[in-house]
């Protein structure tokens, strides 16, 4: 897997999701309305992308991609 479509999960219960190294590009509304998503983690091998306690970023820690909504945290 290169890439992750636009929406793919949009709707979907899931609370955790690991993502492979292959992945290239993410799109910002992959997971639009998963309101239980708590965790989203990614192969330490990826190039491109990494994950900090479920919160995935860009490699190089220089841009937050994405805060899972159902991340029960009271701040970050």
């Amino acid at each position: 897997m290169i890439s992750i479509g636009s929406k793919c999960f949009q709707y979907c219960n899931i609370t955790s999701i690991t993502l492979p190294q292959t992945l290239e590009t993410f799109p910002l509304d992959a997971f639009d309305y998963n309101d239980n998503l708590k965790s989203i983690n990614i192969d330490e091998n990826n190039k491109y992308f990494m994950s900090i306690g479920g919160v995935l970023f860009l490699k190089n820690e220089s841009k937050l991609i994405l805060y899972p909504l159902g991340k029960e945290d009271t701040f970050y």
